[in-house]
């Protein structure tokens, strides 16, 4: 059954119904117990990186609208869009029942029409569910459904938006299928990834496409040349790339009308205008996910074949990520013998024959070489390194006689090839065939300085006039894995110039685009859960906006519930002093001060005083003989000066004198209030008044005293925020004063009078109180801090306590933690968790899971489903690179207070996570393995007796490791070997091989294990 994905659409609504794509800031709204959302940490000066939309759930892309509208597409398969201004968003199409989510699947790709406007075209690009592919419109088609990890198509669908809506509805019954409208038509999908990518509109009105090569080293059914999705030729995996006869590896260039390839096309067939040659553009991808036209080139006819200049980003394998540019039609990128500039190492030296060229002399006899044997030209027959002479294909049967008969190929190299191990490459031509060197090497043609990733996921030029000169007509392109944005300059012949960087960290960013409403950049963020973040990134001339942080001590926990607030990671460009002001939520006094305590629930008590307290109330004569407001309603008139203020109205002082002008008060001096009945006090805000130099103003060492029955007590925990200074400060400085809960009928601040006259002055004095008995309801309290730089920029931050409230449990039944999962066929497993709340009864409760594939240095969040119960099948990814997967549930609160639990099911194939296949190394070491089951034994080894494998305890950071031993600190020492060979007397580690397990969460290296348990010197 196809699980329901849980819906995204309230905190989607929540979230875009603030956002209208304005130069304004628009904060991000954190989830109960979570952390705020983060933008890039380093930024060229004036530029700022805000996130706007959070929650997002699988967004994987968007574009803004002639009209000022925005859409964006989730991987699912819903499109929302936002209407100009302020108004609500809406799905606007769901394409959930048709689209296959398994592997990296989904929908993709989206693009307007260039005419938009009049015509309401919008073209959609993803991956068909096979069930919905083979059934649907017969008696056994089921549309809760799928059949996940079956090989299948993508298809590219053009649907038409009602202008009378705004183009934010489809008309009914405008869905028209362009690519893959059957098995045998579509866009090949034999692997769980390396699949359908983006779709862009050339200058000249045709629709680009790009597609990668499909190979089935990831999880495949193995069924695409049995269903007819692949011809007999194409089945030869990642060199589909280089098949002019295949749809995958390719950028596409089709007819928006009909999806028919177009004359000009470089293998265009007029006699079969929809066959996959007369529809390439561009060959030799592997992963081409995400491209981009560069505005200003191509030609606006079609007939010309110049859709524009193509940039493209080309995920790598192994070694290196690719920033390819096509000019021109028929580039030939060079995957999978090619990658980066050089021949890649791996594939590159093994012929593969290409049964779509047949070789013209085989069966020949040749004079001098006799007989020719190979009826078919290889890949590598058919492609050559390019060069700045003239190349030629030699027949390898009668080098003398060039290649004719098939399509032949030059190698175009990346404009710039990153390496995974941290240098960068630019192409270079020296007289012969092109070479690389690396970027800072000074025989570079290009400015810039060595750089990393490991997934080039494409990007977009800047249009824009918002952003400085220098930026502007170059291209933004990120790395999803490194978790950069860097920035490309290329001059007019498409030659790279300069690479700078931009942003980083920006996370996993899965697309780019530009504003124009606004001239900002905008990027989304598929963050490691698999839920989207979309930021914006702005340019500011002048002072700009501070940064907010908010951090809280607690985000939930039994009423009353004390908690510290703390904004002051904040930070501002300019270095400038930040200001703070605090909405600490409904009835609870606000706060400027940077790290504010309140207690939840607790409320402003100070209207409901009967009394004003005071030291001078009790003297002779009563009352205040200052210069100050003769009015003590004054203090609690909820007036805040502003501080600095010289004001005398705004404030009560407590100057008082005998009759020889000498102070009176015996060093004793107080404010508060009296209360008819009790009250649990749990806080006070002082703002003191005018200071007067060496004369007074302030009290010495001030504390907070409660009456109980009528005895003044001292409250303890007593915390100032800011610290109290006393002498010497600004007029009107404001403190937050937070104390242990204390009862009593009446609260006053009290301590020795400041200066020679022996007083202290109050603009504001606000007394915060729990209720006697609290509300036991949990109810969720929003708190947001908006900070203020020195030129009145300002920044907000927000967190939400849920008071009254602590998290649900989530807790996994099933499947059973470190088990195995089948690295040959799909392995259906069943996804049991329990859920329980303290507070909420188990139908308010909500489940979710989450099936999270890890691989190498990076990983691949699966779809979000919901259901306390489900069953799902598990790709088959393993060997080669370490790949385990991550069953994660999901388990929230009435409130969103949410709680998960992970279990790990690590490949069949590599037990000891070592990135190669246990088979392998046990062939190449026996001692790996001495009971002979398999399995290397120090995948087995449990030093501790916890019934888990002390591997998987130190790599999935279950355990403290701190001497990166590989080994639980828990355990017992490995004691060197004794001498008759063996460990001495008292050793217990039990029987290991070797192995290498690279650095998980909280994990590190495991060391060589010899037969006896011992470390071995050198490696397994």
């Amino acid at each position: 059954m196809r699980p329901a994905p849980p819906s995204v659409v309230p905190p989607l609504l929540a979230a875009l119904a603030v956002l209208a794509f304005s130069l304004g800031g628009v904060a991000a709204q954190a989830a109960p117990g979570g952390d705020p959302p983060e933008a890039a940490d380093i930024l060229p000066v004036g530029f700022v990186d805000e996130v706007v939309l959070s929650g997002l759930g699988q967004m994987v892309g968007f574009t803004f609208g002639p009209a000022g509208q925005a859409y964006l597409w989730q991987r699912t398969g819903q499109l929302y869009v936002q209407p100009p201004g302020a108004g609500a968003p809406q799905v606007m199409l769901d394409l959930t029942e048709e689209i296959a989510t398994w592997g990296s699947h989904g929908l993709l790709g989206f693009a307007l029409d260039p005419d938009f406007q009049v015509n309401g075209h919008i073209y959609l690009l993803y991956v068909v569910d096979h069930h919905h592919l083979t059934m649907f419109g017969t008696p056994g088609y089921d549309p809760t459904a799928d059949a996940p990890f079956v090989d299948t198509v993508g298809r590219i669908t053009r649907y038409t938006a009602a202008a009378a809506s705004g183009f934010t509805t489809v008309l009914p019954d405008s869905r028209t299928v362009l690519v893959g409208e059957s098995k045998s038509t579509g866009l090949p999908i034999c692997s769980g990834g390396h699949s359908v990518g983006s779709l862009a509109f050339g200058r000249d009105g045709t629709l680009l496409v790009s597609m990668g090569d499909s190979d089935s080293e990831d999880s495949s059914s193995g069924t695409c040349l049995a269903d007819g999705i692949l011809r007999p030729a194409e089945d030869v995996d990642w060199f589909r790339s280089q098949l002019v006869d295949s749809l995958a590896g390719k950028i596409l260039r089709i007819d928006p009308r009909t999806g028919d390839g177009l004359p000009g096309n470089p293998w265009y067939d007029p006699a079969a205008p929809r066959a996959a040659r007369s529809r390439v553009w561009a060959l030799g991808l592997r992963n081409p996910y995400r491209f981009a036209v560069r505005p200003g080139t191509g030609s606006p006819d079609p007939a010309a074949a110049d859709p524009g200049a193509l940039y493209i980003g080309d995920v790598g394998r192994s070694s290196f990520e690719e920033l390819d540019v096509a000019v021109t039609g028929g580039a030939n990128f060079g995957w999978p013998l090619f990658e980066g500039v050089d021949p890649q190492p791996v594939i590159a030296p093994t012929p593969v024959a290409n049964l779509d060229a047949p070789n013209p002399l085989h069966d020949v006899g040749v004079q001098g070489r006799g007989v020719c044997a190979q009826p078919f030209f290889s890949f590598q027959d058919l492609v050559v390194q390019a060069g700045d002479g003239t190349r030629v294909w030699p027949n390898p049967c009668f080098p003398a006689q060039p290649i004719t008969s098939a399509p032949v190929h030059v190698h175009r190299p990346a404009a710039v090839s990153w390496a995974h191990d941290g240098t960068a490459w630019v192409p270079v031509v020296d007289g012969g065939p092109v070479f690389g060197v690396p970027i800072d090497d000074p025989a570079s043609p290009v400015v810039g300085e060595p750089f990393t990733g490991n997934a080039s996921i494409g990007g977009a030029f800047y249009t824009g006039v918002v952003f400085p000169f220098t930026w502007r007509n170059t291209l933004f392109h990120a790395d999803y894995g490194a978790g950069w944005i860097r920035n490309f300059v290329f001059d007019e012949q498409h030659r790279l110039v300069q690479v700078r960087e931009f942003a980083d960290p920006t996370g996993r960013v899965v697309h780019i685009a530009e504003n124009p409403a606004d001239g900002a950049l905008y990027y989304l963020d598929l963050t490691d859960t698999g839920v989207s973040e979309l930021h914006r990134v702005r340019y500011l001339e002048g002072n700009l906006p501070p940064s907010a942080e908010v951090s809280s001590s607690a985000t939930w926990g039994e009423v009353p519930l004390t908690v510290a607030f703390d904004a002051t990671s904040s930070t501002d460009p300019e270095d400038g002093e930040l200001s703070y002001t605090w909405d600490l939520g409904p009835g609870i006094a606000p706060s400027i001060a940077p790290r504010p305590v309140r207690t939840f629930p607790s409320t402003d008590v100070t209207g409901a005083a009967t009394e004003i307290l005071a030291h001078v109330f009790e003297l002779v004569p009563p009352g205040s003989m200052g210069t100050a407001n003769d009015d003590p309603e004054v203090i609690r008139d909820g007036v805040f000066p502003p501080e600095g203020s010289m004001s005398y109205d705004e404030m009560f002082d407590t100057v008082h004198v005998d009759a020889d002008l000498v102070p009176d008060k015996g060093g004793e001096d107080w404010m508060g209030y009296g209360f008819p009945d009790e009250h649990e006090f749990v806080g006070m805000l002082l703002q003191l008044g005018r200071q007067f130099s060496v004369f007074g103003g302030w009290l010495d060492a001030p504390t907070v005293q409660v009456r109980q029955d009528g005895v003044w007590t001292d409250v303890t925990g007593l915390v100032s925020s800011p610290a109290y200074v006393g002498p010497g400060v600004e007029n009107y400085v404001r403190y937050d004063l937070s104390f242990d809960p204390t009862s009593g009928d009446g609260i006053r601040i009290h301590g020795t009078p400041g200066g020679d006259l022996e007083f202290f002055t109050l603009g504001e004095l606000r007394v915060l109180a729990v209720p006697s008995v609290p509300d036991p309801t949990p109810v969720n309290v929003p708190v947001q801090v908006v900070v203020t730089d020195p030129a009145g920029a300002t920044d907000t931050a927000s967190v939400v306590v849920s008071a009254g409230n602590t998290p649900p449990t989530a807790t996994i039944l099933a499947p059973a933690d470190f088990g195995t999962y089948s690295t040959d066929v799909p392995q259906l497993v069943t996804l049991e968790g329990a859920a329980a709340d303290a507070e909420d009864e188990a139908a308010a409760l909500s489940c979710a899971w989450q099936v999270i594939l890890h691989h190498d240095d990076h990983n691949h969040p699966g779809p979000i489903v919901s259901g306390c119960v489900q069953q799902q099948l598990l790709s088959t990814d393993g060997c080669p690179d370490v790949h385990y997967q991550e069953v994660r549930f999901l388990v929230s609160d009435s409130l969103g207070l949410m709680s998960e639990a992970s279990r790990y099911l690590v490949a069949d194939c590599d037990r000891d996570l070592s990135g190669t296949a246990d088979a392998i190394e046990i062939a190449a070491r026996p001692g790996k393995d001495l009971d002979g089951d398999g399995v290397p034994d120090v995948a087995q080894v449990d030093c501790n007796g916890n019934l888990v494998p002390d591997l998987y305890e130190v790599f999935f950071g279950l355990v403290e490791d701190a001497d990166g031993d590989g080994r639980p600190d828990d355990c017992p020492p490995v004691l060197p070997e004794g001498p008759g060979g063996g460990p001495f007397p008292g050793a217990s580690t039990p029987p290991g091989g070797a192995g290498v397990a690279p650095g998980g969460p909280g994990g590190g290296t495991v060391p060589p294990v010899d037969a006896d348990g011992l470390l071995a010197p050198g490696g397994g």
